[in-house]
């Protein structure tokens, strides 16, 4: 499994790709600044993650949101359903670029994971 924190990258697309024919799980876990109201945008970001269902081996995209007020959790989980392929794309597609060029200016901890679907 690998992590992805911030802006720093550590996924391996030599390892994601070991996995062939496997579902992948990739879940994207957001704690946004607490001035930012992000319940506001909700529907443009999930309109930017669908669009990754356009890429080969993206199955499906399920957000998340918090269903606490605790100020020690996290804000939104995002899940994706895919390919080790689609990962290593959707790693460098345009709707992953404008999802952390848009929102990662808000965020205070941002981190990803992947492991096999079971």
């Amino acid at each position: 499994n690998k992590m992805r924190q911030g802006r720093r990258a550590l996924i391996k697309p030599e390892i994601i790709l070991q996995q062939k024919g496997k579902l992948l799980k990739h879940y994207i876990i957001v704690k946004f600044n607490p001035s930012f109201n992000y319940h506001d945008v909700l529907a443009p970001i999930q309109e930017i993650f669908n669009r990754t269902l356009d890429i080969e081996g993206v199955h499906s995209v399920n957000i998340h949101v918090r269903n606490t007020h605790l100020a020690n959790r996290y804000d939104l989980m995002i899940e994706m359903s895919l390919t080790p392929k689609a990962l290593v794309l959707y790693d460098k597609c345009e709707a992953h670029n404008e999802w952390k060029s848009v929102y990662g200016k808000h965020t205070q901890i941002a981190s990803a994971s992947w492991t096999l679907a079971r």
